[in-house]
């Protein structure tokens, strides 16, 4: 019988950290406190399951690295100190800061890998005051007739709907 042998060369590398953020730029009362969330943040050249229940666990060998700057003309500007109290090196960063525009920056990194950092930031603008809201609550009564027409030149959208007096009395009209 006849027999042959081959190598064959494998260049593994690591893949880079996936750094994730819930929300992205946004518009903020400054009244309220606000979360900025990293906690979907992973390292994709591991695999940490819980064997039962299939659930992702975290890496506790991730580092979280925030920093804050005030942002003037549209540029970040100083670096700034987070207000007392706020935890800097976890997954959450909770915050409270006076009205401005302001850049956070997380960068992830895992030392003592060679994979390189990943880093992104996020923009807020905290206005004095509330910022409007939309709720969209349930009628009273399920009786809807709508009516939609769109035009060629440009999508517009009419409405109407017939509804019990309860219905517009919860709706406040």
């Amino acid at each position: 019988s006849v027999f042959s042998d081959a190598q064959v060369a494998l260049d593994v590398r690591a893949q880079p950290l996936q750094l994730l953020m819930s929300g992205g730029d946004r518009r903020l009362s400054a009244a309220e406190p606000f979360d900025v969330d990293a906690s979907r943040s992973y390292d994709p050249n591991v695999c940490l399951f819980h064997a039962q229940t299939g659930k992702l666990l975290e890496d506790a060998a991730l580092l979280f690295g925030w920093g804050l700057r005030a942002v003037a003309n549209g540029v970040a500007a100083e670096a700034l100190a987070f207000p007392a109290g706020t935890t800097t090196t976890g997954r959450v960063l909770q915050l409270q800061l006076p009205p401005g525009t302001y850049a956070i920056t997380l960068t992830l990194s895992k030392p003592s890998t060679g994979i390189a950092d990943s880093t992104t930031t996020l923009f807020v603008e905290l206005i004095v005051g509330a910022c409007p809201s939309i709720v969209f609550e349930a009628l009273t009564e399920l009786k809807f007739n709508p009516t939609w027409s769109a035009s060629t030149a440009r999508v517009a959208l009419q409405t109407s709907l017939d509804a019990a007096s309860l219905a517009l009395q919860a709706a406040g009209v």
